[in-house]
């Protein structure tokens, strides 16, 4: 089966500053794909980085998967504004 696993990081990676997208691998999609290859299916990682929107969504296309694995952390503003409840 060809599974393809991805990283969308809507514009947070930001080179030279230190934040989870700009230096860091995704290791946890990086593990899924690891045990899926060791299954017998063929297996691609995407990272989003500095693609627009529109031009990574055609090379996901383009790569034509029989599953699409969407991998998203929440954005420093969305953690600003969270909070835990009492």
């Amino acid at each position: 089966m060809k599974i393809i696993l991805v990283e969308a990081n809507a514009g947070l990676w930001k080179p030279g500053t230190y934040t989870r997208h700009s230096c860091f691998e995704p290791l946890g999609i990086e593990y899924i794909g690891a045990v899926l290859k060791r299954e017998g299916h063929d297996v691609r990682v995407l990272q989003q980085r500095d693609t627009k929107a529109d031009e990574f969504l055609e090379e996901i296309v383009k790569t034509n998967p029989d599953i699409c694995l969407l991998y998203t952390s929440p954005s420093p503003r969305d953690l600003s504004t969270s909070r835990m409840p009492s």
